[in-house]
């Protein structure tokens, strides 16, 4: 009986190789290229998304999967790049405001509305 038991256990491990783990560091393992490639279209200016997308393409080793990896790469360099750079911690702090601006900002918009 324990070596059937073994066994149960055995067959149970090896019957669900991507269950565990790998379904959560590889959320995208059961998408087809066409998922993917409609994943990234979808989500062309979300660098997040694309980053999810990129590391489940890591792990295809299609031509397909590495063209479109190639690209989704491309992109997120592109989106990485084009994102405001902090301030320097050295900069001046903004000027003041003056203590009437308040007021004519409103002046401003009463005029406009008029």
């Amino acid at each position: 009986m324990g070596q059937n038991a073994r066994r149960g256990q055995d067959n149970d491990s090896n019957d669900t190789p991507f269950k565990g783990s790998n379904s959560v560091t590889r959320p995208l393992f059961n998408k087809s290229l066409e998922d993917l490639t409609d994943m990234v279209t979808r989500n062309f200016g979300n660098a997040a998304e694309l980053d999810l997308v990129r590391r489940e393409l890591a792990h295809r080793n299609t031509d397909g999967a590495r063209r479109l990896l190639g690209g989704v790469e491309q992109r997120i360099a592109t989106l990485r790049d084009a994102e405001p750079k902090p301030a320097k911690p050295n900069s001046a702090p903004p000027a003041p405001r003056h203590p009437q601006m308040r007021q004519w900002t409103d002046q401003a918009v009463a005029k406009l509305r008029a």
